[in-house]
């Protein structure tokens, strides 16, 4: 009974440290995937930023007011 007992304790040890494991492992991916679209985001943004610019100068170009 004793040897049963300690054997179970071993496997909820073993699956205990493995789903800690997984936990953490997760937890890196998703801050990995949350800096990877924030860069994304931000990229974005500056693209769009000079898009505007661009569209602007443009229009002063094209209306002879620059």
């Amino acid at each position: 009974m004793k040897h049963e007992l300690d054997s179970e304790r071993a496997h909820v040890r073993h699956i205990m440290n493995e789903r800690d494991i997984a936990v953490n492992q997760t937890m890196d991916r998703i801050t990995s995937l949350t800096k990877e679209l924030t860069d994304a985001l931000n990229k974005a943004s500056m693209f769009e930023a000079r898009s505007l610019i661009a569209e602007v100068i443009l229009h002063l170009l094209a209306t002879s007011e620059f």
